[in-house]
């Protein structure tokens, strides 16, 4: 990420470990060679760092299934799913997906009927990467953050176990501060809501 774009995703972070809050799909577009596929498995491993996750973390990630009944059984097992290289994703999955980032509530068979359903919800946050996305539909871009970035300098690149080191210790680092950037919100919301005028008699 360029400075600016450091500056947007910083404010972004604490909103993403808010439970059950509206996030974006947060997309990271660019050429090979950019860090599009580190820089979201650090945001991944920030947001959601699973034990597998925190030992491996250029692990992470995968495929988008091809099936929207797949897609909503991978969302029951992690808060923010990551999604490597992506090339097409069709109409029908981006309407699911932004359906779940808005919280969506879906039905299916109760196991063993043949009539009877359940409910349940999802509520998920979605990290994509890919150098070009082939199409997008306005409701999926509307619910989209976007960053584009640029080729990484040969001099400022990272080995493997140089990123991995760092992104150990940095994914700390950052949640610490997003919750107590968090602490201190919800405890400046306490006071500005004491401080209210009693409503009228």
């Amino acid at each position: 990420l360029n400075a600016k774009q450091a500056y947007l995703m910083a404010p972004m972070i604490p909103a993403f470990l808010v439970p059950d809050a509206n996030k974006p799909i947060t997309h990271f577009r660019g050429p090979s060679g950019s860090g599009k596929s580190s820089t979201s498995k650090f945001l991944k491993l920030v947001l959601s760092p699973e034990k597998t996750a925190v030992k491996e973390p250029l692990k992470q990630g995968g495929n988008l299934p091809n099936d929207t009944d797949d897609l909503k059984t991978t969302c029951k097992n992690s808060n923010t799913l990551l999604f490597d290289n992506e090339k097409y994703i069709d109409g029908e999955t981006q309407d699911l997906m932004c359906n779940i980032v808005t919280g969506g509530t879906f039905k299916k068979r109760k196991l063993y009927t043949d009539s009877q359903q359940v409910s349940y919800q999802l509520h998920n946050h979605f990290i994509l990467n890919y150098i070009s996305l082939s199409f997008m539909q306005d409701d999926f871009a509307n619910r989209s953050l976007l960053f584009d970035l640029s080729r990484i300098d040969e001099d400022n690149t990272l080995t493997d176990r140089e990123w991995k080191d760092k992104a150990r210790q940095g994914y700390k680092d950052i949640q610490s501060l997003a919750f107590e950037t968090l602490s201190d919100a919800f405890k400046q919301s306490r006071e500005d809501i004491n401080d209210l005028p009693d409503a009228p008699g």
